[in-house]
Parts: structure tokens; sequence; C-alpha cells
């Protein structure tokens, strides 16, 4: 299937994106520690907080380590899964391509569910794709729906699910 070859290119793409993120990440945690390093004994002031906030630094780099190394196994596995050729989606869940028609505004938008997708467009199967995470509130009514569904919304039956691939 060329949209899932499509699909695996646009993941690795982002993978490369989310490795970079994650050797950022791993650098600052070494500057923070090193930081945290440097203000040894006690503190001058009460004012002196530069080594306990290299601390919490340490920490948030830390836990942003273990999300990107997850994105990244998520998109391993996804490129896995999509480099099957009998695979397909059935349902939109993360690493499914679907497109939504608003019947109010005459007009399809077109998604693709991947592991930090944080906004960025591309193109799949000629089609301009919003790729967003799981988590994207603009998404959010859909997530588990299936083709000819319709989301829970306000205003019911404006928007229907096309395809889901």
């Amino acid at each position: 299937m060329k949209v899932n070859t499509e699909k695996v290119v646009v993941l690795k793409k982002v993978k490369a994106i989310l490795v970079d993120m994650l050797n950022q990440a791993k650098s600052a945690i070494v500057d923070a520690q090193t930081e945290a390093n440097y203000h040894i004994g006690a503190m001058q002031s009460r004012y002196d907080t530069f080594k306990e906030e290299a601390q919490y630094l340490v920490a948030a780099q830390q836990i942003r380590v273990v999300d990107l190394e997850q994105k990244i196994s998520q998109c391993d596995n996804l490129i896995i899964r999509l480099n099957n050729p009998n695979f397909k989606f059935n349902t939109i869940e993360m690493g499914a391509m679907f497109s939504v028609i608003d019947f109010n505004e005459n007009r399809r938008r077109y998604f693709f569910i991947i592991p930090g997708g944080n906004g960025i467009v591309e193109a799949i199967n000629n089609k301009p794709i919003l790729c967003v995470s799981i988590d994207a509130p603009v998404i959010k009514a859909y997530v588990g729906l299936s083709e000819n569904d319709y989301p829970d919304t306000d205003n019911e039956k404006d928007e229907c699910i096309e395809f889901v691939i």
C-alpha cells in the first residue's frame, strides 16, 4: 500500500526530530548537573537557590528523556506495523490517517496520528496532512471512531469520518 510507505517516511522524519530532541535533553542534563555540582556547600543566603534550581532542572530533563524515548519506541513500533503490506487501520488510533468531512463548511480535513506530532504538515497521498499526537484537542472527538461514524459534538451530524487508513 503506497500510503503506508508514505506514512513510514513521515514517521522516520519525526523519529529523527525526536532523536535530536533526546540528544539535546541528555546534554541539558549534563549541563544542569555540572551547574548543580559547581555550587558546593551551604547556601550563602536564603536567596541562593542556584544548586536547588539546577537539581530541579536535572529532574525535569530526566522526565523529558523518558518521554522522548517512549515516543521514539512508538515510532519504531508503528514503522514495523506499517511495513506489513496487509496491515490497515479500522479505527482512529495511533498511526492512523483519517479524513473528516465538515458538512457546514463543505471541506475535508486530514490527520495523521503519530508520536510527537507537533502539528507539522506533510503531504501523504498528495494531500496536506496535519500530523498530531493522540492527545491533541483537535482530534479528541474522533479517537476510536471508524469510517462513516459521526463524532460526539455539540452540532451532531455536521462532521463525518470519511476514511481511516
